[in-house]
């Protein structure tokens, strides 16, 4: 039987356009993954911007909804005061706000906010509708229940839709500034502004302790926080997506404005406060502070579109 010896196995080699075309692989592995990664970045990026969008736009219509209530609430202590044109306004009014808590209801349905309702505290308007048909049956004290409700849809809003994560720290500083506080002044000055109305009236009315509480944080923190963080927010824009024009201007000018009527009120309060209040003084006062409140937090969330929204641009590039 004949035994056959082989001879050690010469290894396999690669032709040249084989090893060219597995360099080339190799090559080109690392960059298709980094240009995955990039896409799936680039496409949170922008769900984060237009998940903030949407949250602009709640907010909107929350404030919109706030500032009926609030000429509501001041319809109602005018009406005490036998204001037939006051009264008269009433029924109309309480239809626009019915509608307006439609349009907040459509908002929120938005898929940014009906995704993680459950599971965040994402903003609805439940709540809302059940204080509104309590105001219905107590007219006009069941108000404060409607306003306590749209003032923690505010904070819900901007934390579901992540306005208050914005990566941009010019945006997140505005954000930061006008939501926390531009509503609450609001709710606080149409409170006064009732209040003014109903001693004008004849009512008895004292400064009570929550109010107290209230001017003092008008007086400080929140005016002190919207102040600071404002400039911090202009400041800090030149250095993201380019300088808004608006902002540095239209807005800055604002909140000027704003601070000054903020002083004014601040002022009568401490009348009232030392036992010598000037109701109609008071009363337009509070007033201009609501509705400076008001078109403030309404220019804000204009200055946030145009920031996000040149954000989305600069990813797109």
């Amino acid at each position: 039987m004949a035994i056959s010896i082989r001879g050690p196995r010469k290894p396999t080699t690669l032709s040249t356009p084989r090893r060219l075309a597995l360099a080339a692989l190799i090559f080109m592995l690392p960059i298709v993954v980094l240009s995955v990664f990039m896409e799936l970045n680039f496409r949170h990026d922008v769900n984060i911007a237009r998940s903030e969008l949407a949250g602009t736009d709640a907010i909107r219509e929350t404030l919109k909804t706030l500032g009926i209530t609030q000429r509501l609430l001041t319809l109602h202590g005018r009406a005490k005061r036998g204001d037939t044109e006051a009264t008269r306004e009433i029924p109309p009014l309480q239809m626009e706000v019915q509608h307006h808590i439609d349009q907040l209801e459509n908002k929120l349905s938005a898929p940014i906010f009906t995704s993680f309702r459950n599971s965040s505290g994402c903003p609805a308007t439940t709540d809302i509708r059940s204080a509104w048909q309590n105001y219905i049956h107590n007219s006009p004290d069941g108000l404060d229940g409607v306003i306590k409700e749209l003032l923690a849809l505010f904070e819900k809003a901007a934390n579901c839709s992540r306005l208050n994560l914005d990566p941009a720290l010019d945006s997140a500083m505005l954000a930061w500034a006008t939501i926390p506080t531009l509503p609450h002044n609001t709710a606080f000055a149409g409170k006064v502004e009732y209040l003014a109305h109903r001693a004008m009236a004849g009512a008895k009315v004292s400064l009570s302790r929550s109010l107290l509480d209230e001017s003092l944080l008008l007086r400080t923190a929140r005016t002190q926080d919207l102040q600071r963080r404002s400039r911090a927010a202009i400041e800090a824009d030149p250095l993201y997506y380019g300088k808004s024009v608006s902002l540095s201007g239209i807005y800055a000018e604002q909140l000027a404005e704003y601070q000054r009527q903020v002083e004014l009120l601040t002022f009568e309060l401490e009348r009232w406060q030392q036992g010598d209040p000037v109701w109609d003084t008071l009363a337009r006062q509070a007033r201009e502070v609501r509705r400076g409140s008001v078109q403030l937090l309404s220019r804000a969330m204009d200055e946030m579109d145009r920031l996000i929204q040149k954000r989305i641009e600069s990813y797109q590039r």
